[in-house]
Parts: C-alpha cells; sequence; structure tokens
C-alpha cells in the first residue's frame, strides 16, 4: 500500500504464528535479504510467551531470524526426523500425497494430503504443529487433512482441451517456480510439462534472479517466457535475460521461446502443443488473461493422436488425479 510500505504482519499482533520460509523479494521495498530476516525478526518478537511459534528448521533464514523470540519454540522438518514435528518416509503419487507423521522421534500417524510438492508437506507440518499446540488430536488432525483440497491458483487445472491440459499458478519467485514445476511432475509423471511464465511482480522480472531461473525451468520439459511486465521500471542492465534463459533450455535439447510480445504465446502453442501435455502458466497476475485464450484457441483447432512430440515424454493417456 503507498500509505504503509512496511511489512503487514506487524499490524496483526500474532498469539499463535508460523514461520516457513524467508526469500528476497519485493525488490521494490527491501533493499536486501538482511531487511527482509530483520522484518521477520521483529514479528517473530511479537508472539508472547503464552503463545506460539512454529518454525521450519529446515531453514537456516528462519533459525537466524527467531534468535530473541519470547514464545516457546516449535520446529518442524522434513528433513530431520528429531524435529519436535516431522515428516518421514514421504511418498509423491499422482492423487496426492503420504507422509508418516514423526512428533518428538515417535512415529504417530500415517498422512495423506491430496496436493502436491515437498513444499506443501513442509506447510502442512506447520499447520499441523498449530494445530497440535491448540488441542487437537493426531487422529482428528489425520481426518481433516485430505480434505483440504489446496487454494486457487495453486497448480489450479482450468481447462482441459483435446487432452492438455490448462494449469493456472500463481508462482512468481524462482524458489517457488521451481516448487511449483517439482510438484506437477509427481502429479503428471508421465506427461511433458510446459512452463509458461511471466515475470510479472517487481522482482521476477529483475535480472538478479537470473541463475536462479535458469536452474527452476530446468525441471520442465519445455518452458515459453513472456515479456517483462515493468521492464520501463527498470535499467536495461537490470532486467531478466529472458533469451538467455530460453537459450540454455534449447542447448539442453528442450523446446524454449521468449517472445516480444503476449500475443505470439498462443501461436507457439498452436504449433507446438500436443495431446497429453500439460501447461502451466505462472504469473502474480492475470498474464493477459492467457489461460482463457488459450482455452479457446486449443479447443478450436484439431489435435494429433499419434506422432509427433518435442519431448521424449510422448503424450499418453494416464488417469488423473484428484481435483479433476
Amino acid at each position: 500500500a503507498f500509505f504503509d510500505r512496511g511489512p503487514k504482519f506487524l499490524h496483526y499482533e500474532p498469539r499463535h504464528l508460523f514461520i516457513g520460509n524467508i526469500e528476497y523479494d519485493h525488490a521494490d521495498l527491501y533493499p536486501d535479504i538482511e531487511s527482509v530476516s530483520d522484518a521477520f525478526r521483529r514479528v517473530a518478537a511479537l508472539v508472547p510467551p503464552e503463545g506460539t511459534l512454529v518454525v521450519n528448521a529446515d531453514d537456516p533464514r528462519v533459525a537466524d531470524a527467531i534468535r530473541g523470540a519470547r514464545a516457546p519454540l516449535v520446529r518442524v522438518s522434513v528433513s530431520d526426523p528429531l524435529a519436535d514435528l516431522a515428516a518421514a518416509d514421504i511418498r509423491f503419487h499422482p492423487e496426492g500425497t503420504e507422509f508418516l507423521l514423526v512428533e518428538a522421534g515417535q512415529p504417530a500417524l500415517r498422512l495423506s494430503s491430496p496436493l502436491h510438492g515437498l513444499h506443501n508437506v513442509s506447510n502442512a507440518l506447520g499447520a499441523i504443529a498449530l494445530a497440535r499446540g491448540l488441542g487437537l488430536t493426531v487422529s482428528e488432525i489425520a481426518r481433516s487433512l485430505p480434505r483440504f483440497e489446496g487454494v486457487a491458483r495453486r497448480l489450479q487445472v482450468v481447462a482441459e482441451c483435446n487432452n492438455i491440459y490448462i494449469v493456472d499458478d500463481f508462482a512468481h519467485h524462482p524458489t517457488a517456480v521451481r516448487s511449483t514445476l517439482q510438484a506437477a511432475r509427481a502429479r503428471w509423471p508421465e506427461r511433458r510439462i510446459w512452463a509458461l511464465f511471466e515475470p510479472r511482480s517487481n522482482t521476477a522480472g529483475r535480472r538478479i534472479f537470473q541463475e536462479d531461473y535458469e536452474e527452476a525451468f530446468a525441471f520442465a520439459d519445455a518452458v515459453v517466457l513472456a515479456p517483462v511486465f515493468h521492464a520501463k521500471r527498470l535499467a536495461s542492465d537490470a532486467i531478466l535475460d529472458r533469451e538467455a534463459i530460453a537459450e540454455r533450455v534449447r542447448g539442453s535439447g528442450k523446446p524454449g521461446f521468449a517472445p516480444n510480445t503476449l500475443a505470439e504465446i498462443p501461436e507457439i502453442m498452436r504449433e507446438h502443443a500436443r495431446p497429453g501435455d500439460v501447461l502451466i502458466l505462472m504469473s502474480s497476475g492475470a498474464f493477459g488473461g492467457l489461460p482463457a485464450t488459450l482455452k479457446e484457441e486449443l479447443f478450436q483447432r484439431e489435435m494429433p493422436t499419434t506422432g509427433a512430440t518435442d519431448s521424449p515424454r510422448a503424450a499418453g493417456a494416464v488417469s488423473r488425479g484428484r481435483g479433476f
């Protein structure tokens, strides 16, 4: 908000708080990662001694930010079985995720969730820790967790056209892009994954994340990088080099495109999309209405049922995951 450019969570006066991870973002407001971490230190200090502070023990920045906190700490982890709450024997499948909940070093119960990705296991642990602190039993949590099917714009299938899935996702930070693509691979293991990305936020279009995006897009089978939304606000040498990322994708033997306009993307997909593909549209905004445009475009044309594909991940019939 123009009238309050600081972190809003300092207004909440939280009694119970879960800090999942700390990343550099909102580059128009924070000059560096230290300034972001300082905001989290301040919100952690607000939690009263009679409250609960749940933290992701797998993130070293979170561990640093809670120094000096007054509230009792509950550490959750997807890698350390000795954390207060941990997930062990994590299994991903097209219908969701299963894991063994470990509490105070002891196996508690096997839980299931329709959500995908390791980040959602970490999020679930944070919610479980808060719920346990408020008096819920493990059995009550085990009944409830499978009913939570996520929120809008997180691997949300908005259309299925000619056996092509169009998926809308809010991911824009490189860590979120990587996590989203990894989750998509677990959900659709036999399908070709397209990453269609719009660098829209004030951070996403900056070159500071060049290498991070290159690494994130390695988890896709094909990549389309839309123009930087706020390019006019940035110096030319500070803008994300989309063509360099696309060239790296092509160098790995995968389709990679960096069109000059959003209007070119439907034509790219008309030419290259094949039955069985999953098109994941990632943007912190509306992406120029591209989800609806692609739905209309792909419904209108005849799709080949066999033959050419741009990837060794050939299109094929697979069972649908939960949520279709």
